[in-house]
């Protein structure tokens, strides 16, 4: 299996970045070229204290980020997502749902139905889980054995039908 997968995740943060390089050396995802894309990319001033976080530290650098009060940008979020897709060129793009995401899920879902029309070869998955299940109704989703193999080996499980 030899796909170029754009992994849209929510935010570039300490534990997407352990994710990355653990895609990165998982045998499982050989033959997979996996480039990834942040909708949010804290900035230096966002960090600021962020030692001094008192809650799980995981969500230290959304809760950081989040605090400038900036809502997710739909002309942001579509200008990277296109630049990734002009440089890295995937056949397949595969939305991780995470904080950012269920936050701003719409927004997302505005950007994948504006991919979707202008470059429908592309297959579009999603990190299944059980609070997710209303995403299968969108039909910007793709379903077709490939994607179901490609989320299998990202995610370790398949959203249902």
């Amino acid at each position: 299996m030899g796909y170029r997968v754009l992994l849209i995740e929510s935010i570039n943060d300490r534990l997407s970045r352990d994710r990355a390089v653990a895609m990165a050396n998982s045998p499982q995802l050989w033959g997979l070229a996996v480039e990834h894309c942040y909708a949010v990319n804290p900035t230096k001033e966002d960090l600021e204290g962020i030692d001094d976080f008192q809650g799980p530290w995981q969500l230290a650098e959304y809760v950081a980020w989040e605090a400038r009060g900036a809502p997710l940008s739909y002309a942001e979020l579509i200008n990277v997502v296109e630049t990734k897709l002009r440089d890295f060129k995937p056949d397949t793009i595969m939305l991780h749902t995470g904080i950012v995401f269920h936050k701003h899920s719409q927004t997302f879902i505005r950007v994948l139905n504006k991919i979707k029309s202008e470059y429908p070869h592309i297959r579009i998955g999603y990190q299944y889980s059980p609070s997710d299940e209303h995403l299968a109704r969108y039909p910007v989703f793709d379903f077709d054995e490939v994607t179901c193999e490609i989320e299998l080996k990202l995610f370790g499980r398949i959203p249902p039908r």
